[in-house]
């Protein structure tokens, strides 16, 4: 039921790209991104984050409704549950008409324990994004596992250095609704703001968020579509040709 509300929703608002966490496959339950993808008519690719899977496993995945020119995942630093789980990013770049563009889908480790662990891994997922820096943003989405306030968004919007690092990375939800909380987690009670998209501009181009909204945070018959909601942005993107 939870699938078949998602895949409706990408069918109704034809977004370019999704960015998914969590996304389960194993023996008897065919992989959910495929499965969207099929019913939506995107391209997409997913990754294992780990467990065992004959029995389960889940993992971050991208989709596209356009071309898929190439992709690739990278593990994140700080392995949980004994080394079971690695976190990813998962990037992929697709035809978009005016150029390539990319999308990266990523997780990062959850627990009150962990921060320091997701600020290293918000460093790598912005250094996956820089190897695609271009003409054209990058724009990166996940469940990240943090507030606002907290260090790891911190770095990803550029208010402060890890180990020499600063990031170009904006958060879309701040850029369009900066007075509006925008909680995500948990579905049915959300009182926090862990789900994020944000954009790394490109070189040649100004990129505009036009808006941002929560979405899927309505059930039917008592199911939500997830146990975080969505969120969904717009963006304007002018380049020297158009």
């Amino acid at each position: 039921k939870r699938t078949q509300m998602v895949a409706d929703f990408v069918l109704q608002r034809q977004p370019d790209f999704v960015a998914a966490q969590e996304a389960g496959e194993n023996g008897l339950i065919k992989n959910r991104c495929k499965v969207i993808a099929e019913k939506a008519g995107y391209q997409y690719r997913w990754v294992s984050e780990g467990g065992f899977p004959a029995v389960f496993a889940e993992g971050p995945c991208v989709l596209s409704r356009w071309p898929v020119m190439d992709d690739q995942f990278i593990d994140l630093p700080h392995p949980q549950q004994s080394g079971l789980v690695v976190r990813k990013a998962q990037a992929l770049r697709v035809q978009w008409p005016g150029g390539p563009l990319t999308m990266i889908s990523t997780h990062l480790s959850n627990g009150n324990d962990a921060e320091n662990d997701r600020v290293d891994q918000a460093v790598a997922v912005y250094q996956l994004a820089r190897q695609y820096a271009g003409p054209l943003p990058v724009f990166m989405g996940g469940d990240l596992n943090s507030s606002p306030t907290t260090p790891p968004m911190k770095f990803l919007r550029g208010e402060q250095t890890v180990n020499g690092v600063m990031s170009t990375m904006k958060d879309a939800w701040l850029q369009a609704r900066p007075n509006d909380p925008g909680l995500t987690a948990s579905a049915g009670a959300p009182d926090e703001r862990i789900d994020y998209l944000y954009m790394d501009p490109g070189t040649h181009s100004q990129t505009r968020v036009i808006d941002c909204e929560v979405v899927l945070n309505q059930p039917t018959n008592g199911v939500y579509p997830s146990d975080h909601y969505g969120v969904l942005c717009r963006f304007e993107i002018s380049t020297p040709a158009n």
